[in-house]
């Protein structure tokens, strides 16, 4: 067997792998690999036999995201498929080897995908590190938020405006892609074959203060954007969902897990889930650390010790201090104060967990308590999002 990037005369084999995986025609697999949003920047890696047959695949998409206010390198892992006379022959861990080598050597920080079996994936260091809430509101009980100054309607021809302050809200929170040019064409024909619209709430000032995309279904208003400058900008929308109380008799909106909509609810007893959706998975985690925003300076250091199977750059001692609101990462060959996983560190990281969660539950290992205030004040709770894309 061997695993590298596909050519040209792998096309055949890759659409008849993943149509028989992904229960489509191969026509249609075609048409979304070569006229997708992701054709420009998706790349395939193939495990193929002594003949040049493909018993496994899967494909990297390059992806700029944000992360603690900077645009960092994210690979998403998606199309993960191989025949069933090829499974169970290790193929899926090789293919990950060797493009978690790529990824990280052309500068990728984070990967993630969408996984069918959580269990399946933390084999290959991904772990659960998203959720989003879904929320579903009955419109009487938006009655009572105050309106904006003025509403509008967002066309085609003002749809980077609308983008412009969606870049503007979601930059501090982690893993919220980056939409380029061809990811924006195809969000805004998403929009027109699901007949969403998009509106902007603006201030006396005619400043854009909020924003949304929803869609009709039934008697129910589904919101699958929803973008804002505070909670009043957000009301104002709120208030707009409202004015279609006339063939409206609820409003489901999905939004960041750490969102407390229900709190200004008239009852919060309302239809009300989360979801563990994405897995993600930190590739370089010195470079992970030194990216996070440290709130609460602190002095001193701690050692940690990185266990990954799969990204041995990874699987080193590192000491970690503070300067200026910033870490400082260095490897070292000393005593670890705290054992901790790939899986671990990366919903450290991402902020999905913090470390007083991680001490309690048994997550990592703690060689030294006298550090444990020092872990807790660089892992703390942070918004993530990664939903809408890929």
């Amino acid at each position: 067997m061997k695993i590298r990037f596909a050519n040209e005369n792998d096309k055949a084999g890759i659409y008849k792998t993943m149509g028989y995986c992904f229960n489509t025609p191969y026509n249609s697999i075609k048409n979304n690999i070569e006229n997708g949003s992701f054709a420009k920047n998706e790349k395939f890696v193939v495990a193929v036999d002594d003949n040049n047959d493909i018993k496994s695949l899967f494909a990297i998409i390059d992806y700029n995201t944000y992360f603690e206010g900077k645009i960092a390198k994210m690979a998403g892992i998606a199309g993960v498929s191989s025949l069933p006379e090829n499974r169970g022959e290790g193929n899926i861990e090789d293919l990950f080897k060797f493009a978690l080598k790529y990824i990280n050597d052309n500068d990728f920080i984070f990967s993630a995908l969408g996984p069918f079996a959580f269990q399946y994936y933390r084999k290959f260091g991904y772990e659960w590190c998203y959720t989003w809430q879904l929320v579903s509101i009955p419109i009487e009980d938006l009655k009572n938020f105050k309106s904006a100054f003025t509403y509008e309607h967002i066309y085609e021809d003002k749809f980077a405006i609308f983008n412009s302050f969606r870049n503007e809200i979601i930059k501090n929170i982690n893993g919220a892609i980056i939409r380029d040019k061809e990811l924006l064409n195809d969000k805004w024909q998403q929009y027109v074959n699901s007949t969403s619209h998009v509106y902007v709430a603006k201030n006396e000032n005619n400043e854009i203060v909020s924003a949304m995309v929803y869609h009709q279904e039934n008697r129910e208003i589904k919101v699958s954007e929803m973008y804002f400058k505070d909670e009043i900008s957000r009301q104002y929308l709120l208030a707009f969902l409202y004015r279609h109380r006339s063939n409206t008799d609820s409003v489901e909106l999905i939004l960041a897990n750490d969102d407390e909509i229900r709190n200004i609810l008239p009852s919060p007893r309302i239809k009300y889930w989360n979801w563990p959706n994405k897995m993600g998975r930190v590739v370089n985690v010195k470079k992970a650390l030194e990216l996070l925003r440290i709130e609460d300076e602190f002095n001193g250091s701690f050692t940690i010790k990185i266990e990954d199977k799969h990204a041995l750059w990874n699987n080193k001692i590192f000491k970690i201090t503070c300067l200026n609101n910033k870490l400082v990462v260095e490897e070292v060959e000393e005593k670890a104060d705290f054992d901790i996983s790939i899986q671990r560190i990366t919903q450290l990281i991402y902020g999905h967990i913090d470390a007083k969660e991680a001490i309690k539950l048994n997550l990592i290992k703690v060689n030294n308590e006298n550090k444990t205030n020092l872990l807790k004040k660089v892992f703390v709770k942070r918004t993530t999002m990664l939903w809408q894309e890929f």
